[in-house]
């Protein structure tokens, strides 16, 4: 699940207006990564400590509430509110990025070897490989669905922080980036923090 609060100006005739907070509807603003995991441990045989690396493809839906869309106009990309009757099903913006993360993570085992308790913290490093818009409306009985793929003036470089707390097979994880969604000057000045369980096996 991704989450992210914007604090932007609202256009009319894309000249600023006033300040108006658009918020994402949570159910809808997703975060999915795959990927694989190395562990190289820290210490000795039984040691408990390891740096947990490896790459993974990640995946943000960043879905407007209310009737708004993204737009890129001039150079920048903002949220606005639609003028032409349309009523919006769903009005997203996804990116796919990969990404290498680097965490040092301790974990517990029991008598019998098996994984009970861990605990990671660390960063991560990444580039955006692809961004798009998605409206969905239906018009007349008509359902349509466009898309539209462009770079929306988003950061190309990705790097934040991340922590991983969990029990046995099951991981709760928290993401953060540190750098902006959108390049300077270019989107609304807003960071990206992801959060959900991850599943692993002992």
């Amino acid at each position: 699940m991704a989450i992210s609060h914007i604090d932007q100006a609202e256009q009319t005739g894309w000249r600023l207006a006033q300040p108006v907070f658009i918020d994402l509807r949570t159910e809808g603003s997703r975060y999915i990564n795959i990927g694989l995991v190395y562990f190289a441990r820290l210490g000795g045989k039984h040691s408990p400590v390891s740096l947990a690396m490896g790459p993974e493809f990640a995946f943000n839906n960043f879905m407007l509430s209310g009737n708004n869309k993204w737009v890129n106009n001039n150079g920048r990309t903002d949220v606005v509110r639609e003028t032409d009757g349309r009523q919006f099903q769903k009005s997203k913006l996804g990116t796919s990025s990969v990404n290498l993360p680097l965490m040092l993570r301790l974990q517990l085992r029991d008598s019998h070897y098996k994984s009970t308790f861990t605990l990671g913290a660390g960063g991560f490093v990444g580039y955006r490989i692809k961004s798009w818009t998605k409206l969905k409306y239906t018009s007349d009985g008509t359902t349509y669905k466009d898309k539209e793929d462009g770079s929306y003036n988003m950061e190309n470089f990705l790097y934040g922080l991340q922590g991983t707390i969990g029990y046995r097979g099951l991981e709760l994880f928290a993401k953060y980036n540190m750098n902006s969604l959108f390049k300077t000057g270019a989107g609304p000045d807003t960071q990206v923090l992801s959060f959900g369980v991850r599943l692993f096996g002992n």
